[in-house]
């Protein structure tokens, strides 16, 4: 679908922009974490803040703005989405990415801080921990 494309252009061109961008983020507090990216892939698009740590981001989203969507073994997340990961991550501040493609056994994701201290990168992750993800309403 169209609206497919240019979600993925938008991604394309903001992974380009930020890829290995040390210390992204929105706010002096979010700068380098997880959330600091996300918030940026939102304000790219006109959209958020959700405040708080990765664990509290999908209690934390606007219903208005966002769909909620709970991870299941026969579900998976949109490019663009923001993946949210529990308190089994992080030291119990959970985690959270930019989906960049998904299967129901795999993420494609743009992150930060994970390793702790690692610059925004491409990776691929597996479900472990996956509370579910937030999708921006059009």
């Amino acid at each position: 679908p169209a609206g497919g494309i240019v979600m993925l252009e938008k991604l394309s061109a903001f992974i380009a922009q930020y890829l290995g961008r040390v210390g992204t983020g929105t706010t002096a507090q979010n700068k380098g974490q997880c959330v600091g990216l996300v918030e940026a892939w939102l304000a790219a698009q006109g959209k958020g803040p959700v405040w708080g740590n990765a664990v509290d981001l999908m209690a934390n989203a606007d219903p208005k703005l966002y769909t909620v969507v709970h991870n299941a073994p026969d579900n998976y997340p949109p490019a663009g989405a923001i993946v949210c990961w529990g308190a089994s991550f992080g030291g119990g501040y959970g985690h959270t990415a930019v989906v960049i493609a998904a299967t129901a056994h795999w993420l494609a994701v743009f992150e930060q801080n994970n390793p702790v201290g690692s610059p925004p990168l491409v990776a691929t992750r597996q479900y472990t921990g996956v509370q579910g993800w937030l999708i921006v309403k059009a």
